[in-house]
């Protein structure tokens, strides 16, 4: 009876080792029935959070040297750039999509994709819509509109997708659509590209009712003479890639505006980061607005311009790069949906005490004041006129023709002052 009993010992040590085998092959580990039971939900959270997520395409531009293509993400996920990061072009990793391409000199080839930034994802629902009236919203909620332009191209067969109001987020539905076609930034200007306009609604929580169950603690001032000016949330200036990350040289009021007055040339300097610390030990916070750097000629401009840089142009050399500095204009939000609205500080005031008007020509030279401003903490724009914000913009007013955008950047912890030790 005893060799029965080893022969089942034997077999039964077989089946475990060729079970331990087959575990080591699969990725999964420890309890593979606990671990079938978990794995669609790590999924879903690693693709909502750390993957790539790839573009979609709103325009494409093609000249006899080059071809580049204009992206949208979904709200929540920043476009970032890169030039080659897999080195052979784009296709190293799933969510990349090339951005630009050069004939001539590939090796300066720039891909994009969508990740996913620090900012938290607003809370939207789809509108109701009816068949005779406007999109409304229910109570809490408000209607915010964007518009999107999709301009198809038969040049390109890499599989981008065109972009339409989904490609905001599950709750952006198509308000209506048009064959008008879009304005597209080009070259530091606006040119209409052919192509389908869409309109996108959604709804919002309203700023009100998120404030409006908060609870204020009282705080202690003190004085910061001596440090740099910091925003709403503690925030200070940072520095932003203006325009993409590679060759774009810096402009003032326009891609043509390239007055020597509103800069100074520093030669032989190593870096970019170089080129970034020397403008401001040499401007400070408050002059330096900005700096385009060439890492071929080792060439850099230091920008002092008051107005700040909201203008770009293409160089015919390669190299250059082109950064803004101070309150970065990623970070200005629409409030309560942004157009058609006006924006009120505390209580729905409208003081001229909050704000600095200034006459520009358009949004993104609204914008750029606010990054180059010596503080802000929103923007309203209406026909050419710019408010820049230096009180709390706390609410909106319902108002035809403008809109306001409120500075949110991420939260940064407050220093924590060390103890004395006893």
């Amino acid at each position: 009876m005893a060799l029965p009993k080893l022969l089942y010992l034997h077999v039964l040590l077989q089946v475990s080792l060729v079970l331990a085998s087959s575990q080591c092959k699969s990725p999964m580990k420890g309890n593979v029935l606990l671990q079938m039971g978990k794995v669609t939900r790590a999924t879903v959270e690693t693709t909502e959070i750390h993957d790539n997520w790839p573009p979609y395409r709103t325009w494409t531009y093609e000249t006899k040297y080059s071809w580049e293509s204009g992206y949208i993400c979904p709200i929540g996920r920043d476009l970032t750039v890169e030039v080659s990061p897999y080195g052979g072009g784009c296709s190293g990793s799933q969510g990349w999509a090339r951005k630009k391409q050069y004939y001539r000199n590939p090796s300066y080839d720039t891909c994009a994709t969508c990740q996913r930034n620090s900012a938290p994802l607003p809370r939207t629902l789809a509108p109701d819509t009816y068949r005779y009236w406007p999109s409304s919203c229910p109570e809490s909620y408000v209607l915010a509109e964007r518009v999107v332009c999709a301009s198809p191209t038969s040049a390109q067969s890499d599989l981008v997708q065109l972009a339409t109001c989904s490609s905001l987020g599950a709750n952006y539905t198509t308000a209506s659509s048009s064959p008008e076609g879009c304005a597209a930034l080009m070259g530091g200007s606006f040119v209409l590209v052919n192509g389908t306009k869409y309109v996108c609604q959604t709804c919002v929580l309203s700023i009100d009712s998120t404030t409006s169950t908060m609870t204020t603690t009282p705080t202690t001032t003190t004085s910061t003479t001596s440090l740099p000016v910091t925003g709403s949330t503690g925030s200070v200036r940072e520095w932003e890639e203006f325009a993409g990350p590679f060759n774009r040289v810096c402009r003032g009021a326009g891609p043509t505006d390239n007055n020597p007055a509103y800069f100074e040339v520093r030669q032989e300097i190593p870096d970019v980061e170089a080129c970034k610390e020397l403008c401001l030990q040499e401007l400070g916070q408050e002059g330096c607005k900005g700096v385009e750097y060439n890492v071929l000629s080792k060439r850099c401009e230091l920008w002092k311009r008051n107005e700040g840089i909201w203008a770009f142009d293409y160089p015919k050399m390669e190299g250059f790069s082109c950064l803004r500095y101070g309150w970065p204009g990623k970070y200005l939000i629409p409030v309560n949906g942004g157009l058609n609205q006006a924006c009120r500080g505390p209580d729905g005031k409208n003081s001229a005490s909050f704000y600095v008007v200034e006459a520009v020509r358009h949004m993104e030279d609204c914008r750029a004041r606010c990054v180059a401003a010596r503080l802000c903490k929103g923007v309203e724009y209406s026909k050419g006129r710019c408010e820049i914000w230096h009180s709390e913009v706390a609410t909106t007013e319902a108002r035809t023709g403008f809109e306001c955008l409120r500075y949110e950047p991420p939260d940064v912890p407050e220093p924590v002052a060390e103890q004395p030790m006893h």
